[in-house]
Parts: C-alpha cells; structure tokens; sequence
C-alpha cells in the first residue's frame, strides 16, 4: 500500500489512488521512452502527489504545471 494513500482521509482514498495511478502510468511511459536516465521527472511527479494530497486535505490550491 502507498503511504500517499494512507495518509489521506477515507472520503478522498479514492481521489488520491486515480491520481497516483495516472502518475504513475505517466512516470513508466516517461522511463521507457526516454533516452537519458534521470529521476527528475519523478520527484517532480512526487512533489505533484503531495501537492494534490495537500489540496484533498487543507484545501490548498496545488501550483499549475506551468509554474
């Protein structure tokens, strides 16, 4: 089990778990396509992640991709 998941609140399980599996389906695509092997697109997902439970928990406004 994730510890994003667990960390999140019974009513947002749910959200949380889509969300990391669109994340994580993104981050496989990246590592098998890409010709350089580099972890920053996974902390940047991962800072995503967080980003996200923050909002399902405080209702903090995660930042835009743009930024």
């Amino acid at each position: 089990h994730s510890s994003f998941i667990g960390r999140a609140s019974a009513r947002n399980k749910g959200r949380i778990s889509r969300y990391l599996a669109n994340k994580c389906s993104i981050a496989s695509r990246i590592d098998c396509f890409s010709e350089v092997n580099t972890n920053i697109f996974g902390e940047k997902l991962r800072e995503q992640v967080e980003e996200r439970l923050e909002f399902y928990d405080k209702g903090i406004a995660p930042r835009k991709n743009l930024d």
